[in-house]
């Protein structure tokens, strides 16, 4: 079986810089879970269990290349990290970068591995680099972004659970909040424009989450009143299922698509990507993390 998920064609990855050849299939496992601790668990076992059965991992450098500015190439110092990071099983426990109070292991890096599920130290290690970036550059919208367990805890405990998160940040002082979320093994992302006033939802499986928008348009309205003692008129605000993105086209790209949109929607940009290019944004999600630098 390629790098690519088994339900792309082979030459989805034609123009990648790298390719990952496995011999062994994956079998896709759902399980509805109601307790978030248990989720969590649940998760961890499970992304576990499937690299601990991920065949060694032979690295083949293809020379074809993505396409565009939105693509670079990446550089051979890049190259030697993934293969570093993904060749070897052994010692998972060795740290290759650490930063925004989160460390990243060589068991980190191979969730970015074809096929397997992006854990919560990579999305939280990349989404952070996005808001770095942001403060950065002064060309850029300003963005926060919050953790990977804030919205089960503000879903499943309310208000109070999640207030004191955002003690000694002003949330209103951003124009993006990015807002990761993982529902069951599924990761999305929902976006807060605070200039335009609107709560986009990116999902990559074109799902719905009503719910969870109006959550985090209260949220920001109790958010106002607990730490300005205003106000905020949420009337206005406009909540949107983002049709307009692409769609994955298996059962484990999902985190990449969540992190690829808010990088996306962190520059205001015009999403251009699609399915074949998760074996690529992968690989370079690796290079990125461990120079703790977006290309």
């Amino acid at each position: 079986m390629s790098g690519c998920s088994a339900m792309e064609k082979d030459e989805d990855c034609g123009s990648i810089l790298l390719t990952f050849v496995t011999t062994e299939g994956k079998s896709k496992v759902n399980i509805h879970v109601f307790d978030v601790a248990e989720q969590e668990a649940l998760y961890e076992s499970l992304a576990s269990e499937r690299l601990m059965t991920e065949p060694s991992v032979e690295v083949i450098l293809d020379q074809r290349r993505v396409e565009g500015e939105e693509f670079p190439k990446i550089p051979p110092a890049g190259v030697e990290i993934i293969e570093k990071a993904w060749r070897d099983r052994k010692n998972s426990t060795e740290v290759f970068c650490k930063g925004f109070d989160v460390q990243i292991t060589r068991k980190d890096l191979r969730t970015l591995m074809d096929h397997q599920w992006l854990n919560d130290e990579v999305i939280n290690f990349y989404l952070n680099l996005i808001v770095e970036r942001s403060h950065n550059d002064p060309d850029l919208p300003k963005v926060y972004t919050y953790n990977t367990f804030f919205y089960p805890n503000l879903v499943t405990k309310g208000y109070e659970s999640v207030k004191r998160w955002t003690r000694k940040v002003d949330i209103f002082s951003y124009e993006l909040l990015l807002v990761p979320i993982r529902i069951d093994q599924h990761w999305s992302l929902a976006v807060v424009d605070m200039t335009e006033k609107t709560i986009d939802y990116y999902d990559s499986m074109h799902l719905g989450n009503g719910g969870g928008l109006r959550k985090l348009r209260k949220y920001l309205a109790s958010e106002m009143q607990d730490k300005k003692k205003q106000v905020l008129d949420t009337d206005e605000w406009i909540l949107q299922t983002r049709e307009d993105i692409p769609r994955q086209l298996n059962g484990s790209d999902c985190g990449v698509f969540a992190c690829r949109f808010a990088e996306y929607a962190s520059r205001r940009a015009e999403i251009d990507f699609s399915q074949q290019h998760m074996c690529y944004f992968r690989q370079r999600m690796v290079h990125e993390i461990c120079a703790k630098q977006l290309m």
